[in-house]
């Protein structure tokens, strides 16, 4: 997505002057008295939607929601309560040696992806006139509980970058605002079985970024100049809530008469991920034999495909699709937010088979 795009999103979902106004009327006045649930049966679909959006609105003014996160997502106002459990707003602030800041201010986060909103402030006199920017090093480490490394890090993870969005409100300022998006995978690796078992009790993420690039259209930014050298190192909290739906089959896959088990199947309000499973140890010869002959040499999880309950396609893209001896994994983020409820009862196609979601329910807190 490029700065014209995502500019054109961002105007979709900023609210109206008219619903802003709504918005702090409502925050203004006191409670209303809550009718019964049977009277909402009776409201029509226009007066239900307008209340949604109030709703999302409100969501937004009180947290300080960051437009940006929905309009990555591709989301709108009326989203905004299915990103609630994961958001959070923070405060952290890393200085650099040479008094460069930066600050991040909120966070989303699930069990697969993390976005990142913040700024950088330069020092007086660091002129600020670049088509695009980006941090020329970045590092993400999900740290957790149940690790096997002495400081409670996970033996094996994997980080993605997804997007890296600068935002230039004043130019004639000495400060960026920043969109971050990762994706993610932890585990534990046992080097001597060669054998990685999922982590899923993540509790933060080690952050550390590295000399802002500023780079002018058509330029490569192999040489384009650093203009704010520095690290910047940051504890990352998550929300410590998992609002995911989760299914775990006992539908195998059957690859050269060997038997793949589909882990689990992970429904978020912005992706989908699956984890698969293999015993002996053959997951990497099963999966290449099975890419170049049944998938035309492309990833598995491109043929990932999920059906809501209605049968209609959810439309994405695969940050990531890999596998190791005894496991693999593959991310598709969408191009929408959903509510995961709405996939109850539909499919995944996974590797030609079909997987039912009969039986998806949200993950217990």
């Amino acid at each position: 997505m490029d700065k014209r795009e995502f500019k054109r999103v961002l105007d979709q979902v900023k609210p109206t002057a008219e619903q802003e106004q709504a918005m702090l009327d409502r925050l203004l006045t006191e409670q209303k008295e809550v009718k019964p649930m049977h009277c909402m049966k009776k409201m029509t679909a226009a007066m239900a939607a307008a209340a949604l959006l109030l709703m999302a609105c409100a969501f937004t003014v009180a947290t300080g929601l960051d437009q940006r996160i929905l309009a990555y997502f591709g989301g709108t106002q009326e989203d905004a309560q299915l990103l609630a459990p994961g958001f959070m707003a923070v405060d952290l602030t890393s200085t650099a040696e040479n008094g460069e800041t930066v600050h991040i201010s909120q966070v989303y986060s699930d069990h697969r992806s993390v976005a990142i909103v913040g700024e950088l402030t330069v020092s007086d006199g660091t002129v600020l006139n670049q088509d695009a920017y980006r941090f020329d090093d970045w590092h993400l480490r999900p740290k957790g509980t149940d690790g096997n490394e002495p400081d409670g890090g996970y033996g094996s993870y994997g980080t993605y970058g997804g997007a890296e969005i600068w935002t230039d409100d004043d130019p004639d300022d000495n400060a960026l605002s920043f969109l971050l998006v990762y994706h993610y995978t932890a585990g534990n690796f046992d080097s001597d079985s060669a054998e990685l078992t999922w982590a899923n009790e993540i509790q933060c993420f080690e952050l550390t970024l590295g000399n802002l690039k500023g780079c002018s259209e058509g330029e490569a930014w192999s040489s384009a100049p650093v203009l704010a050298p520095g690290e910047w190192t940051f504890t990352i909290p998550l929300s410590g809530k998992d609002f995911s739906w989760t299914l775990k089959p006992e539908q195998p896959i059957q690859l050269a008469e060997e038997t793949v088990t589909v882990e689990e199947i992970y429904l978020s309000p912005v992706g989908l991920s699956v984890r698969l499973a293999n015993e002996s140890g053959n997951l990497n010869s099963l999966m290449k034999n099975w890419e170049d002959q049944e998938n035309s040499g492309n990833p598995w999880g491109s043929s990932v495909v999920l059906h809501d309950q209605n049968s209609r396609t959810i439309e994405g893209s695969m940050p990531y699709s890999k596998y190791s001896p005894y496991t693999g994994e593959m991310l598709l983020t969408f191009d929408e937010i959903y509510d995961p409820a709405q996939f109850q009862g539909g499919t995944v196609m996974i590797m030609g088979q079909s997987f039912s979601l009969d039986d998806l329910q949200p993950v217990a807190d």
